[in-house]
């Protein structure tokens, strides 16, 4: 997995790790880059417990069972690169029935990070 994108994803589960049991990650290789939604299959994913990142194979996808008021019981992140556009990624992160996000963000010079771009976020509730 790319740094920045590992970096991103530590942050956004700090943000909700108390309301799931893991993160389910998925590389895409394609997008709609006007809508900000990945497409197609993934080529990698992993689950994040919180400690330890596992490779799951592409088969497996996110756990999508609903908790009490429509939490996701694993959280959800799609990642793709856009290949017309150097270094800029699109991140999905969806944590429930009715809560998540597309957002455009670019990889910073170091490479260890992303930042977002103006205008990044495509879809939210």
């Amino acid at each position: 997995m790319h740094p920045a994108v590992l970096t991103e994803m530590k942050k956004r589960w700090e943000a909700v790790q108390a309301n799931h049991s893991s993160l389910h990650i998925g590389e895409y290789s394609e997008a709609d880059w006007v809508a900000g939604r990945t497409d197609g299959d993934p080529v990698n994913c992993w689950v994040w417990d919180g400690s330890d990142l596992q490779d799951v194979g592409t088969e497996t996808r996110q756990e999508r069972k609903a908790k009490a008021g429509g939490v996701f019981e694993q959280a959800g992140m799609r990642f793709a690169f856009n290949p017309e556009e150097e270094g800029q990624v699109l991140i999905e992160f969806v944590t429930g029935v009715l809560t998540g996000s597309g957002t455009f963000m670019k990889v910073t010079g170091d490479g260890e990070s992303l930042m977002d771009v103006p205008e990044g976020r495509k879809w939210g509730a």
